[in-house]
């Protein structure tokens, strides 16, 4: 019997030993914490072995199975690393506080006045990535504590094939981030990402080019011409997102299974009703037409429908916040208003024209869209972000 005793010691010691083995693999091995955590837990109970299992001074204790499917929302979107996609809307294009390499050197400005740089040497300036530290992701970092941190890669002027291109698996031909070198953006996720947030689309349905035309028309005095003219275009343009969307979110799933998956879409630009000088450009005072504002805003809301459709659609359990109406009362032209209004812009690159940060979200403007994701990761839909 001793020896028995004496054999049942040594196995007991051994088992001890590869259980804190495992342990000490599994915390050093880069996985988030509260896998770790979970893994440690399970793998003491098994061989009986005195472990805590609390999650720590301040934290519930940790739900059954794994954290992306507990039955806490929050939970399932903060367990790992944050991920911010998309294009200029989630990079924060015109907020300056830009990532370093991410935007033109103020070193790089040819023609400054009153301290505002108006002339670049380097066109970056105008297609660079751009992503600001007053962006919506950073209301949403702000809120939650993310296990694995967070990461921003989203770029201004990207298009739904910047996420992913099955027909170029390296996005080298895309318009924003293939172009300067950062390949796909869904390629910066992986197994260890909880929440992936991505405001992606406008650019494919050209919506800054037709902004863009339509003030031209009214600078050379073509007031009878109204802008509707390129509804067909754009409607072209948008029936084609779907497709292109669905093939970035089945590749962001394929990378990261766990992962809650946010798309935002984009806010009406003007009031309604429209007034005639919400949309003027300022310097030579050239304006868009209530008509103008209209069509415009007609057309944000289609590329809305769309993209939620296409996310609904594409069967991967990604959740689609419609923000059509985010800037209500607080639309271009008005006080305080939550999007920069436009003003007459000399690029090195491009000559004149408007300033990239028209139109995009002001620091006010991105704060509301951090908070509508911040509800969301509280009270998803039925049957989204989750199981």
């Amino acid at each position: 019997m001793s020896s028995e005793r004496g054999q049942d010691t040594v196995e007991l010691a051994g088992l001890l030993v590869l259980v804190a083995a495992v342990i000490g693999l599994v915390f050093f091995s880069g996985a988030p914490k509260a896998i770790a955590h979970g893994v440690s837990c399970a793998v003491t109970k098994a061989f009986g072995a005195a472990h805590s299992c609390s999650a720590g001074a301040g934290g519930p204790a940790p739900t059954a199975g794994t954290p992306w499917d507990s039955s806490d929302p929050v939970t399932r979107a903060t367990w790992g690393t944050y991920v911010s996609l998309g294009d200029s809307y989630s990079a924060g294009e015109g907020l300056g506080d830009y990532q370093p390499g991410s935007s033109v050197h103020q070193s790089q400005c040819r023609v400054s006045v009153l301290g505002h740089c108006v002339y670049h040497k380097d066109p970056k300036v105008l297609d660079g990535c751009d992503r600001s530290a007053s962006a919506y992701n950073s209301t949403v970092s702000n809120q939650y504590a993310f296990e694995g941190g967070k990461q921003t890669w989203a770029c201004s002027g990207s298009i739904t094939k910047d996420i992913y291109d099955p027909d170029d698996p390296t996005c080298s031909a895309g318009h924003a981030s293939g172009h300067y070198g950062e390949g796909c953006q869904a390629d910066r996720v992986g197994p260890d990402t909880s929440l992936i947030t991505m405001s992606i689309g406008g650019n494919d349905a050209g919506f800054a080019d037709d902004l863009k035309n339509c003030y031209e028309n009214r600078f050379k005095l073509h007031w009878s011409k109204s802008c509707s003219y390129e509804g067909p275009d754009i409607n072209a343009k948008i029936a084609g997102i779907p497709a292109n969307l669905t093939a970035d979110l089945q590749a962001l799933r394929e990378r990261a299974p766990h992962a809650r998956i946010i798309i935002m879409t984009y806010p009406e630009l003007f009031g309604d009703p429209p007034t005639s000088n919400a949309a003027c450009v300022t310097f030579v005072h050239v304006c868009l037409t209530p008509s103008d504002q209209q069509f415009f805003n007609q057309e944000a809301v289609r590329l809305d429908d769309t993209i939620c459709a296409a996310v609904q659609s594409a069967g991967v359990g990604a959740e689609c916040i419609n923000a059509s109406g985010a800037f209500a009362g607080c639309e271009i032209g008005e006080g305080n208003s939550c999007l920069q209004s436009p003003s007459s812009h000399i690029s090195g690159s491009s000559g004149l024209g408007i300033n990239p940060g028209a139109f995009h979200p002001t620091d006010r403007g991105q704060q509301i869209l951090g908070e509508l994701i911040n509800h969301e990761i509280q009270k998803p839909p039925p049957g989204t972000g989750g199981p």
